[in-house]
C-alpha cells in the first residue's frame, strides 16, 4: 500500500497493526496522540487485544493506556448490552419483529468479544407499524425523546422516529435503513422478505447486509466524517461464519440493488488501505462516484472527522432533488424550516442557521475541487 495516502504516523501505525503487519514502535510515534486516534476510530479496545495475544510491538505506557481505553469501552457496552436485551424483552411481548443494526448488531452477534467493537446507541428495524407503537411504549417506559412535538406522518421520508434516550442510552426505531428518498437505498420490503432466522433472530441477508454498512459509510462521507472502525468492520464481518456461509453472487444483488458505485467505492478504499482483498467483489470497475468517494475517505481519515456537519448540504440537496413534484418540494423545505416547537423567534433563528449554512455550502463547492 502506499503509505503517502495517510500523512499520519500514528494512523498509519494503527492501520499497519491491524492488517497483520507488526509494526514496530519508534521515537517517530507518539502514544498519547497514537491512544488518541485508536479511541477516536473505535480501534483502541481491538488494539488492546492484539497486545494481550502478543500480535505487536508495544511499551508499557501503550499497553496501560489501551487498557483503560478496553475497559472503558467494556463498561459502556455493558450498559448498552444491558438496554439491549432488555428491548428484545418487550419486542417479544408485544410480538414485534425486529433486526438489530449496524453497531449493536456487530457487536452482540460478530465480533467474538463485545468489547471490541465500539458502540454508542442502538439502531434496530421495525415494522412501520411495530416502530410507532414501541415508540409509545418506550416513552411509557419513561424514555426522553428528542421531538416532544413529533406527530407520526404516514406519508414521510424519514427512515426513523425521533430518537430516544433511555437508561443513558440513544436509541433509534428505523422503519428503513435509509432515507426513502435517498439515490441509493434498499427498500424494506426487500430487507424483510430476504431476511433470515438464526436461532430465533432475524438478521439482515449477509450480503445486503454488508451492502448497507456500506451504504452508510458512504453517506457518512458524503457528509464529512469517518471512522476507521466502520471500515475494519467491513473486513470482520466479510470474514464471519454467517457471511462467508451466505449462499449467491453479491455483485449480483449488489447491482440488482442499483448501489455499485458507492459500495465498491468504500470496499476499494478498505483494500487499499488494510492491504487487503475482498474476493466476492469485481475489480477494475471505474467511475466518478467511485474516485471522488475513495479521495474524500483519504481527506476524512487524514482530517480526522468522525461526524461533521460541513458537506450535510450535499444529502439535503440530493432528498429535495429526488422529492415527486413540486408541491412534494416545498413540503420538504417546509418541515426543515418551520418546526412545531418553534416561536416566531425560534423560527427566524433557524432561518439564520440556515443562511450561514448556505454560505458553508458556498464556500465548500468552491474548496472540494482542490481537496478530491
Amino acid at each position: 500500500m502506499n503509505k503517502r495516502l495517510i500523512e499520519n504516523n500514528e494512523k498509519q501505525w494503527i492501520i499497519d497493526a491491524l492488517s497483520g503487519k507488526r509494526p514496530a514502535l519508534t521515537e517517530l510515534y507518539d502514544v498519547d496522540v497514537l491512544v488518541e486516534s485508536a479511541v477516536k476510530n473505535g480501534l483502541a479496545a481491538v488494539l488492546f487485544q492484539m497486545i494481550n495475544e502478543k500480535k505487536l510491538d508495544f511499551t508499557s505506557e501503550l499497553k496501560e493506556q489501551l487498557k483503560k481505553a478496553y475497559f472503558s469501552n467494556m463498561v459502556r457496552n455493558m450498559t448498552i448490552s444491558s438496554v439491549w436485551q432488555e428491548l428484545i424483552h418487550v419486542f417479544a411481548d408485544k410480538h414485534y419483529r425486529y433486526i438489530p443494526l449496524k453497531g449493536i448488531f456487530l457487536s452482540q452477534y460478530i465480533y467474538d468479544d463485545m468489547t471490541l467493537r465500539a458502540m454508542s446507541d442502538i439502531d434496530v428495524l421495525m415494522l412501520p407499524e411495530h416502530a410507532e407503537k414501541m415508540y409509545l411504549t418506550m416513552l411509557e417506559m419513561g424514555a426522553v425523546t428528542s421531538e416532544p412535538h413529533y406527530v407520526a406522518k404516514d406519508d414521510t421520508s424519514d427512515h426513523h422516529l425521533p430518537g430516544l434516550s433511555y437508561k443513558g442510552v440513544y436509541i433509534e426505531l428505523h422503519r428503513g435503513i435509509l432515507p426513502a428518498d435517498a439515490s441509493f437505498n434498499i427498500p424494506s420490503e426487500f430487507i424483510w422478505s430476504k431476511a433470515i432466522d438464526n436461532n430465533g433472530s432475524l438478521r439482515i441477508h449477509p450480503h445486503i447486509n454488508l451492502i448497507y454498512l456500506c451504504l452508510h459509510l458512504y453517506y457518512t462521507v458524503r457528509q464529512g466524517g469517518i471512522r476507521l472502525s466502520w471500515l475494519y468492520d467491513f473486513i470482520i464481518y466479510s470474514q464471519s461464519d454467517e457471511f462467508m456461509q451466505c449462499q449467491g453472487d453479491f455483485m449480483r444483488v449488489l447491482r440488482d440493488l442499483k448501489c455499485a458505485d458507492p459500495v465498491l467505492a468504500v470496499l476499494y478504499t478498505t483494500e487499499k488501505l488494510f492491504d487487503h482483498s475482498f474476493s466476492f467483489i469485481e475489480y477494475n470497475v471505474s467511475s466518478k462516484t467511485i474516485r471522488n468517494v475513495q479521495k474524500r475517505m483519504i481527506y476524512f481519515i487524514n482530517n480526522e472527522l468522525e461526524s461533521s456537519t460541513e458537506y450535510g448540504y450535499e444529502i439535503a440537496f440530493e432528498r429535495l432533488k429526488n422529492q415527486k413534484g413540486i408541491a412534494a418540494k416545498l413540503e420538504f423545505i417546509k418541515e426543515r424550516i418551520f418546526k412545531p416547537e418553534n416561536a416566531q423567534s425560534g423560527t427566524m433563528k433557524r432561518l439564520a442557521t440556515l443562511g450561514g449554512r448556505f454560505l458553508g455550502m458556498v464556500w465548500q463547492k468552491i474548496t472540494s475541487p482542490f481537496r478530491f
